[in-house]
């Protein structure tokens, strides 16, 4: 079975499907809706296609600004799905509904949602069986985060890639993913504590061994700022010598994927990384990070570290602009004359 977006050579067998979904609907209209999906940006119709490429099933995708029980302001939304009878039972409807997560991702969602007629069972199931969950009757669904498992498993495969090798060294600063000297990784780092302007919380998206987490407590205290630490990272032995470098701070220190994991809190500023998540989901883990994670008056801090060698043509904050995301201010770190560093900081009542 094949997963594709649809195009205009597929409209005879899309029709057929989708008059059998909607019975109700004119020819007149249903003309209108796949046109309307086929030029649209923020329409998708994804098909499942079997070996013979006959078109078995569809499943129909928008992006709307508002949807039960999401908290974004940008949801993929399921509008209708469809699977010819004698192909159920086989799985076709968790393939659509997964590749649908995948398209929202890039999107930039990280929520979706979904309805069903109230005597719907069938659809009921399917929709609980690829992780939505019910929010209210008449019969509406969500989901976030989005292919979670996946996530979770690229993300391992970074601890067993990159992670390991931070605790091989006795250098604080080494084990915090770094490896030049002290003085450049303070060069590079400091930055950071230059986007905190005011005493409150503070949450770093892969804290690695908690240096950086303490640093930045000594850098803000150094202009009469009070900040508060909070650390997630997805390595167990990271968050563990996170938690024995600031013990008194052991229980603001959660192991987690940022991607995934639910705060139980707002923060005044959050600091992360783009290459935490792979590329086509980048806007989206930002949009999380936005909604979920930040005070309304508070700042994502965007983090682009490059070595001495690097000659960097582009830099993030230009990426993040061309996503949409609204840069207030950035703050560099320096080396021998060399810009190394570049901190982006989007407020949230920017974008939000």
């Amino acid at each position: 079975m094949i997963i594709r977006e649809a195009t205009n050579g597929d409209i005879e067998q899309w029709m057929n499907l989708r008059q059998q979904l909607w019975p109700d609907c004119s020819l007149e209209d249903h003309n209108l809706e796949v046109a309307t999906i086929l030029s649209s940006p923020k329409d998708k119709t994804l098909l499942a296609v079997d070996a013979a490429g006959k078109i078995v099933g569809f499943v129909e995708l928008s992006i709307r600004s508002y949807a039960e029980g999401c908290e974004s302001k940008s949801v993929g939304y399921v509008e209708g799905m469809f699977v010819t009878q004698k192909n159920r039972r086989k799985g076709i409807s968790q393939e659509l509904l997964q590749a649908a997560e995948h398209w929202a991702l890039k999107q930039g969602c990280f929520e979706m949602a979904s309805d069903s007629d109230i005597t719907n069972r069938i659809s009921h199931l399917s929709h609980q069986k690829a992780g939505f969950e019910e929010v209210e009757r008449t019969i509406h669904f969500k989901k976030g985060p989005l292919l979670e498992q996946q996530l979770d498993t690229w993300c391992s495969g970074q601890i067993e890639s990159i992670y390991k090798n931070y605790l091989e060294s006795s250098q604080s600063w080494r084990q915090s993913g770094f490896s030049g000297p002290e003085e450049r990784w303070i060069a590079c780092r400091r930055p950071i504590a230059d986007c905190i302007t005011k005493s409150g919380s503070f949450l770093d998206i892969g804290c690695a061994n908690g240096y950086l987490l303490e640093s930045v407590l000594g850098w803000t205290s150094e202009h009469g700022i009070k900040t508060e630490p909070y650390g997630i990272d997805i390595s167990e032995p990271l968050v563990a010598a996170t938690r024995d470098r600031l013990p008194e701070y052991k229980e603001s220190i959660h192991l987690g994927n940022g991607f995934t994991w639910y705060p139980k809190m707002r923060f005044d500023y959050v600091r992360t990384e783009l290459c935490y998540v792979p590329k086509d989901y980048q806007k989206a883990f930002l949009n999380r990070l936005v909604t979920l994670f930040l005070k309304i008056e508070g700042s994502l801090l965007v983090a682009e570290y490059h070595s001495k060698d690097d000659s960097p043509t582009r830099w993030e904050s230009e990426t993040l602009n061309r996503m949409g995301f609204r840069v207030s201010e950035t703050k560099s770190g320096i080396w021998k004359q060399k810009e190394l560093t570049r901190v982006s900081v989007l407020p949230r009542e920017l974008n939000a």
